[in-house]
């Protein structure tokens, strides 16, 4: 079994995310058996695979796994299907339920978003006002924790339910010197017959992967993802077992120099002081790989090239660039300012200067602050409605098939998923020639351009030329959907896997 380990997975996922779900979609495909591990509380998770269209068998987190809930029948559950006292007042709301006795308000049952009264958590209150304690609920339909507050706000307490009501975890927590709230206690309740203690999140992960790999059999492999997270958590592992470090960002915090700068914090422990204890590492690049060998003085363990997204079998027939929206452009990404949005506006702006029929829709989730400032960007350059935030969509199918090119001005990725997605899609890309991703997911000249770093005017001339060269633009089409397939295709990449998995 391959065990690809993260902290969590949303409702708005970034690139590891993504990543994660191509690679568990393109294994069990070869007939590979994989799971995804999640190591954080999330009462929407379950919901959350049914948007991302993943099987709940698929997936294995550590509070489902210790509360024995992994398979539970979902129900909707409705203020109504609540044990209030019978002299409770409940008022129905659009959003919450208020609970009264006379005058004094005792709890408000909250709903989930995008829902008609489904509960999610209660408020109770005490004598003051104060959120003394909440009462989370399962999305499918079960109270899964208690949580407990001081007056000020701050949680001490959180206790977490089996589907029968037996506790199967506590959580304590204690204010830090540096005024933060901290775990200070986790204790596992009756697990096999034994309670256990640990004092923070890392040692309880750390065990509940053990007992992954001893149901198993021992001797898994594990893959850590989200490295803050999960790296040491897999080192520390007492069961023996293969264990993978996957790259999802660059290796040294010098963006200019992979090959010698110094190795970024979140790997530091894994690449330089317990690198021996790893079966290989994982990077999605070529040229990461080499950069991070001669980093690392040519180390002896493998380096296995494995992308993080991948093409599945084409089905139906392409569609041709006529047939799409005129000189409609696309982004697809996290908002940040790592990725450079608002270098793709000010070029954009260059383009629909001198082409008023072009649009650019932006796809994406990001902090409100930064995304206000590209929206402020957009204003001040006039072109509202011109350019369009769509925010974040789980389906983009038919967004890139209706799109003319996909253009990126990403910096920090190492590769970016959506490029291979687009390229998948038919949808010639322009991009900056960026060190990793780019170099090696578009042909330049073939299935898409290449622009030196930074060169606004020259990326706008780019853009332009291809729109007005529809016969070009069909070429690098043409091109996309081949070329995609053969470089990122199901074969090609399960032949990658088998090689790790048998080395």
């Amino acid at each position: 079994m391959i065990y690809m380990l993260n902290q969590y997975l949303m409702e708005l996922n970034s690139g590891v995310e993504f990543a994660e779900i191509n690679r568990l979609r393109l294994l069990k495909d070869a007939d590979i058996p994989a799971k995804i591990v999640t190591r954080d509380y999330n009462p929407s998770l379950h919901h959350n695979l049914d948007l991302l269209k993943i099987a709940d068998t698929d997936v294995i987190n550590m509070y489902d796994f210790f509360q024995e809930t992994q398979a539970v029948e979902e129900k909707y559950l409705r203020t109504t299907d609540l044990d209030f006292a019978h002299q409770y007042a409940v008022e129905q709301g659009a959003n919450f339920s208020r609970v009264s006795d006379e005058d004094h308000i005792m709890a408000d049952v909250y709903f989930l978003p995008g829902t008609v009264g489904r509960v999610d958590y209660i408020n109770y209150y005490d004598e003051f006002g104060h959120t003394a304690m909440r009462e989370h609920f399962d999305w499918r339909g079960f109270k899964s924790m208690d949580e407990y507050f001081t007056p000020t706000g701050e949680p001490v307490f959180k206790a977490f339910y089996k589907v029968n009501g037996k506790k199967a975890l506590e959580e304590y927590y204690m204010q830090n010197s540096e005024g933060g709230t901290v775990v200070s206690l986790l204790k596992l309740i009756d697990y096999k017959g034994q309670d256990y203690n640990f004092d923070n999140l890392d040692e309880i992960f750390t065990f509940f992967l053990d007992e992954l790999n001893k149901s198993e059999g021992k001797n898994q492999t594990f893959i850590a993802d989200r490295p803050a997270e999960t790296n040491l958590p897999m080192l520390n592992m007492a069961t023996p077992a293969r264990k993978y470090l996957s790259l999802p960002i660059l290796h040294s915090v010098e963006r200019s120099n992979q090959l010698s700068g110094p190795i970024d914090p979140v790997y530091e422990v894994a690449l330089k002081k317990r690198l021996h204890e790893l079966s290989g590492i994982i990077v999605m690049t070529n040229a990461q790989r080499s950069d991070l060998l001669q980093n690392l003085k040519q180390p002896k363990i493998p380096v296995y090239v494995l992308p993080g997204a991948y093409v599945p079998e084409q089905s139906g027939a392409r569609i041709p660039v006529k047939n799409r929206i005129e000189n409609k452009l696309i982004f697809v990404g996290r908002l940040g300012e790592e990725k450079k949005i608002d270098q793709i506006i000010r070029a954009f702006s260059i383009v629909e200067y001198a082409n008023s029929n072009t649009s650019l829709d932006i796809y994406g989730y990001g902090d409100k602050d930064y995304v206000d400032g590209l929206k402020e960007l957009i204003s001040s350059l006039k072109l509202d409605g011109k350019i369009t935030i769509k925010g974040y969509q789980q389906s983009l199918d038919e967004v890139y098939d209706s799109a003319q090119l996909f253009i990126s001005a990403n910096h920090s990725d190492a590769m970016p998923i959506a490029m291979v997605d687009a390229l998948g899609h038919g949808v010639p890309v322009v991009t900056f020639d960026d060190h990793y991703g780019p170099k090696e997911i578009v042909k330049n000249g073939v299935d898409g351009l290449l622009i030196k770093d930074g060169d606004l005017t020259t990326f706008a001339k780019a853009i332009l030329e291809l729109l007005d060269d529809k016969e070009l633009l069909q070429q690098f089409s043409d091109q996309a959907y081949s070329n995609s397939t053969k470089d990122f295709g199901r074969e090609l990449l399960a032949e990658r896997w088998d090689e790790l998995l048998n080395a």
